[in-house]
């Protein structure tokens, strides 16, 4: 027995109905909770309309409907393999498309504009792609996220929006390529592309030039290059980019990142490019485990911290030439087995791969990076992993003072008094006293050095360049 009651309007419909098939309930007016579409029909505006675990074949019903103004759900419905009916959607608070395994073609949202606070699309298995009339029309949406749509190979549609709160491409077994989004500047929350295993291509995203949130890209085996983001400049959170089959990071136009910029486990990265970076808040930059990086660019002028550990490939230093001041340096385990010419020499850099003694690209001693780096500041750090008497430099020889035995003092027992001030003395402010003397008394070494010059492995005579500040 099914006993129905119902109240319409032309907007603003009441309906109490018990059925076999759905329920359906309004807890105010406006609000449905109904796979029984057709008291719907003719309505143009509701508050929200859940349409979830149910057998539906067609959305036809529906085809008046302008205006969602709160959540538009269309989730787990047997049977329905398109969005027929949604052709005149214009607005919706949220947009919820999830678990329809028949669910091939949402391409009927051509007329949506604006979505205020979400778009969600996850787990439709049979869903194949995105085209490009899909959302042609939106200009507005809060987070764009897709997650998990086990044959979606393209996302070529939402040509026209040029904002969002959030963007995220998340496990994705066939997700080949996204060309569209190619208005897209300004991402305010968290840009995500990661776990998506065949992913090769974001050319559409070549637009974005800015993320106020996090940066996640990493584990896209196939997604070789990044130079879809050339035109990337701020990022005002942390990020990290991480993959096995990336090769190429071109960032050339990235200028701050708010947080820590992480580079790490890239297997097959040979080219790092940051020529433009101004500003790294967090722990700095840090580049981890890229076996094979071979050229490193960095604009860094005046330089917090920055970490190059484990980066085999990398046989020069000399992308780090722009950096006048740093606060903390640490090259450390990278075992690279290269050959750097000197006067027509070869001198060979190698170490063993079971030590992690010595640096494996061109071996700077302690003094020799303190001359290239101006130390500023309280928080100034050297660290390095190996001190040999002579450097080998493959560009701009950079020379180390002639020997000083007040220097060779300062450079044994720096790190021991910075040790002893930072982590077996009580109070701060006499840790910071001894690290800042130790730096003072180098700098005035430095200083009386500056107008001499000197030898690096049998090089013709330089002067040192330091600012003198």
């Amino acid at each position: 027995t099914t006993t129905t009651t119902t109240t319409a309007t032309t907007t603003t419909t009441t309906i109490t109905t018990t059925t076999t098939s759905a329920a359906v309930t309004t807890e105010r007016p406006g609000v449905y909770t109904t796979c029984d579409l057709e008291p719907l029909r003719g309505v143009t505006q509701v508050v929200s309309l859940d349409m979830s675990h149910c057998v539906l074949s067609s959305l036809e019903p529906l085809s008046s409907l302008q205006t969602v103004d709160e959540l538009l759900q269309i989730r787990n419905i047997t049977g329905l393999s398109t969005l027929t009916g949604l052709e005149g959607l214009r607005k919706a608070g949220s947009l919820t498309i999830m678990q329809n395994e028949q669910l091939v073609d949402v391409s009927q949202l051509t007329a949506l504009s604006e979505v205020t606070t979400q778009i969600y699309i996850g787990f439709n298995h049979a869903l194949l792609s995105i085209p490009s009339a899909a959302f042609q029309n939106l200009q507005t949406c809060g987070t764009l996220l897709f997650h998990n749509n086990e044959e979606l190979s393209s996302v070529a549609g939402f040509r026209n929006l040029n904002e969002v709160d959030g963007l995220f491409f998340r496990y994705h077994d066939s997700l080949v390529q996204v060309s569209g989004l190619t208005s897209l500047r300004t991402v305010k929350q968290d840009l995500t592309i990661m776990y998506n295993t065949k992913l090769a291509n974001i050319g559409g995203l070549s637009a974005v030039a800015t993320v106020g949130g996090h940066v996640f890209v990493f584990e896209n085996d196939e997604l070789a290059s990044l130079d879809s983001l050339i035109n990337l400049r701020s990022i005002a959170l942390s990020a990290t980019f991480r993959g096995a089959g990336l090769s190429t990071l071109y960032l050339n136009s990235l200028q701050t990142v708010g947080g820590t910029l992480d580079i790490q486990w890239c297997a097959e990265l040979t080219v790092l490019n940051l020529q433009s970076l101004e500003l790294v808040g967090g722990d700095g930059l840090v580049l981890e485990q890229n076996k094979k990086l071979f050229t490193l660019t960095i604009g860094w002028e005046n330089a917090g911290t920055i970490s190059i550990d484990h980066c085999d490939g990398l046989s020069s230093l000399s992308g780090l030439s722009s950096i006048r001041t740093v606060e903390s340096l640490t090259i450390s385990y990278n075992q690279a087995r290269h050959m750097v010419k000197s006067r027509g020499e070869n001198r060979s850099s190698h170490a063993e791969a079971d030590t992690d003694t010595r640096v494996g690209f061109p071996r700077l001693c302690r003094s020799c990076l303190s001359a290239m780096l101006t130390l500023t500041g309280h928080t100034s750090k050297l660290r390095h992993t190996d001190a040999p008497h002579h450097c080998v430099l493959s560009a701009a020889c950079l020379q180390e003072p002639p020997p000083d035995r007040h220097h060779a003092l300062f450079c044994f027992f720096a790190p021991f008094l910075w040790a002893l001030g930072r982590f077996f003395i009580a109070g701060v402010g006499v840790a910071v006293r001894i690290e800042l003397f130790a730096v003072c008394w180098q700098l005035g070494n430095l200083k009386q050095s500056h107008a001499h010059q000197h030898r690096c492995h049998d090089r013709p005579h330089h002067h040192h360049r330091l600012s003198g500040d």
